[in-house]
């Protein structure tokens, strides 16, 4: 039982740690950093002025490994809001090949896709525990008309 309550009381330790770590994210990015609700990934706000923003994302080595222990080695938020104009770079340095939603990274590899339109679109995060889906919504660019 007790290290039943120690492991608990580490989980939670981490798990305070990654939110403290989102909302400073959100509030240097001039992002409103939403918890549950399918928040999470930091909707632009529109008080701010902001120039073009990364989402940047590694998959540490050992990811497919901890999956297979049951544990959530990269927690990923079910939404990524971005704008035209921002930009995903997602790093794979695990030993098997990764995706994060459409895009899809070989062991080694970084990938660097910045939005050039407003989309919606989903697919599996591997790295999350039973390919998770995430949603990447990119809004038009600040003082757009763009629909």
């Amino acid at each position: 039982m007790g290290k039943v309550l120690a492991a608990l009381g580490v989980l939670v330790a981490v798990a305070a740690m990654v939110l403290s770590a989102i909302v400073v994210f959100g509030a240097a990015t001039g992002h409103e950093v939403g918890v549950g609700g399918g928040g999470g990934g930091g909707r632009p706000t529109t008080a701010t002025t902001r120039g073009p923003f990364v989402y940047e994302i590694t998959i540490p080595e050992g990811t497919a490994e901890r999956l297979k222990l049951g544990q959530r080695p990269v927690p990923m938020p079910p939404f990524i809001y971005l704008r035209v104009g921002d930009s995903i770079r997602f790093t794979n340095l695990d030993v098997v090949p990764q995706s994060l939603g459409p895009f899809n990274a070989r062991p080694g590899e970084t990938i660097v896709h910045t939005f050039t339109e407003p989309i919606r679109t989903k697919g599996a995060c591997t790295f999350e525990p039973g390919g998770m889906p995430v949603v990447i919504v990119v809004e038009p660019a600040e003082g757009s008309t763009a629909a």
